[in-house]
């Protein structure tokens, strides 16, 4: 059947995106029920979230944004970037060509790189909506650069087949 390998590679794709969109809100939910559950229950409540996204984020109170008093568990920085990574998987379809997807998720990444470099080379110091957009944008520079531009299967002498990731 002709149509069943560009069926599967939908699928495939689908699972992708909708693993990627899941996975990133699951981590925005989690980082705002962390200060929501301490605010409604008290300091106890809240701390074994804080201590996962730990994990993933370095969590300065002052470079995160705050809810009924407490900050949430992720920065803004990954916070945005976990957004944008869920937003550009559901809206954002890559270009085919890998030069343009790299250039795109590049010039996206960029400016959080930069101001990370700056942050770090000087004593400057960026507002958390500055991290925000920097974050937003570098999460769908993300989504952008990991997610497969297509998937190929390539033959091989002996009748190998090998489905690959380009």
């Amino acid at each position: 059947m002709p149509g069943i390998g560009k069926r599967e590679k939908r699928m495939k794709e689908s699972f992708i995106r909708l693993f990627a969109f899941f996975a990133s809100l699951l981590l925005i939910v989690l980082s705002l029920a962390a200060p929501i559950r301490q605010a409604i229950g008290g300091f106890p409540n809240g701390e074994s979230v804080y201590r996962w996204l730990s994990l993933i984020c370095h969590q300065l109170p002052s470079k995160s944004f705050w809810i009924f008093g407490f900050p949430c568990g992720l920065c803004s920085r990954c916070l945005a970037g976990y957004l944008g990574i869920a937003i550009a998987a559901l809206l954002v379809f890559r270009p085919q060509q890998y030069s343009k997807r790299v250039l795109l998720g590049g010039a996206l990444l960029l400016p959080a790189m930069l101001d990370v470099a700056i942050q770090s080379a000087t004593n400057y110091e960026s507002a958390n909506l500055t991290r925000a957009l920097t974050g937003f944008f570098g999460g769908i520079g993300v989504f952008i650069l990991c997610f497969p531009s297509r998937l190929k299967k390539y033959s091989f002498q002996g009748g190998f087949k090998n489905e690959i990731f380009t």
